[in-house]
């Protein structure tokens, strides 16, 4: 009989949170490896509307149980945010207590770094066969919580990465960082970076009503002001644009500190900066195949090596050549001049110096990069890659 594999996430899914897209492909990966899987969620977003639990997914070919359903979608964000916290865990440990009572499951796989669900299923887990194990994604900074280092979040975070997850059956990791971390507290670990379904119909959607190629045109995409650093990359372009470079600046996400507002208050910004603001992931990826190069720009903290940029790996699927210092796993996959451009430390006149540099490349160059960009993210990101992987991680448990 074909084992279960729960995978428990506290994103929101299909898409609009890049954990959302890692749990569908690590989904995908233990399906072709020889098991049947499973997915509980925090919410079902298409389109923006809430879908009903047990909505079916062709993308992942699983049924997915919905919590916000039963908790309902209305409140203020920090409502639903202390709600979910608290109320989420409880009633998605519940469901995966239901799912194992069925029998037949061979494993848990949990990503919800900073809520109580962790400590919840290792309790209630503590006396059964079924393996617990956690994929580990990020390791963020006490600032980057929601209310900041004594919020609950934050300290529920805390205490998940130093007594729940190393105590764990197993540990999935996303970059070196945590893998290193991790490998000294479970003996059980494995890396698996961000994942991404090359033969997805969105890496090849018609782009034949792109803007005017005149111009070389950059994008940023992500949570602005959060992680990334957009400030640089904003001064950057407008240092270029009066050297008479002919390029153009397109944001996409939340401005949710006013840093975009900000700049684009004043004249001068808004020639060669776009911000479009949230976007479907859909018309986001339109967009990342529209432009030439993709930035990525981001400080050397413990958030930025922990982490690995979902983006990067979905710049290079698009076949778009990302322009980004070093920071996480991105120096063994990133090869300047190749699939992109390297910029070597994290100071605006580096930045200038490879912004200009690629505005340079020949038409045939930037051919062949983007070329290899998409190879990159075939060979060394599709979810395919991994099925051997994640079959010998749980043959240990079976």
């Amino acid at each position: 009989m074909i084992k279960k594999v729960l995978l428990v996430s506290f994103d929101v899914f299909p898409d609009v949170y890049p954990g959302a897209l890692r749990t569908i492909n690590l989904a995908k990966a233990f399906c072709d490896a020889g098991y049947e899987c499973k997915i509980g969620a925090a919410e079902i977003r298409l389109n923006n509307k809430y879908m009903p639990t047990g909505f079916k997914l062709s993308i992942s070919r699983n049924d997915i149980y919905s919590v916000s359903e039963y908790l309902g979608y209305k409140g203020s964000k920090y409502k639903r945010a202390i709600r979910n916290l608290i109320l989420g865990g409880i009633r998605l440990s519940k469901w995966t207590e239901k799912e194992i009572s069925k029998g037949n499951v061979g494993a848990v796989i949990v990503s919800a770094k900073n809520s109580f669900l962790p400590s919840i299923l290792k309790r209630k887990l503590r006396k059964s066969s079924v393996p617990l194990i956690f994929d580990v994604v990020e390791w963020p900074e006490p600032n980057q919580y929601l209310l900041g280092t004594f919020g609950p979040w934050h300290l529920q975070g805390e205490y998940n990465f130093r007594h729940v997850f190393p105590k764990a059956n197993g540990v999935i990791t996303i970059s070196s960082y945590l893998y290193e971390h991790f490998r000294e507290l479970n003996e059980n670990v494995i890396k698996i970076p961000p994942l991404i379904d090359i033969k997805d119909e969105k890496w090849n959607m018609d782009i034949s009503n792109c803007e005017s190629k005149e111009l070389t045109q950059f994008v940023f995409f992500g949570n602005i002001g959060r992680k990334d650093d957009i400030i640089m990359p904003i001064i950057a372009i407008d240092i270029l644009s009066r050297k008479k470079e002919k390029i153009k600046l397109k944001i996409i996400g939340s401005d949710q500190y006013g840093i975009i507002k900000k700049f684009l208050s004043d004249n001068r910004y808004k020639k060669n900066i776009e911000y479009i603001g949230i976007l479907p992931h859909n018309k986001t990826i339109e967009n990342l195949l529209c432009s030439e190069y993709s930035i990525i720009f981001r400080p050397d903290r413990r958030y930025s090596r922990a982490g690995f940029p979902t983006k990067f790996v979905e710049s290079l699927a698009a076949g778009v050549p990302v322009i980004s210092n070093i920071t996480s796993d991105i120096g063994d996959y990133l090869v300047d001049k190749e699939n992109g451009f390297v910029i070597p430390e994290y100071s605006l006149r580096a930045l200038c110096i490879k912004l200009e540099e690629s505005c340079t490349v020949d038409f045939y160059s930037r051919i062949r990069m983007k070329h290899n960009a998409k190879k990159t993210a075939e060979y060394k990101f599709d979810y395919r890659n991994y099925i051997d992987t994640v079959k010998s991680f749980l043959s240990k448990y079976l």
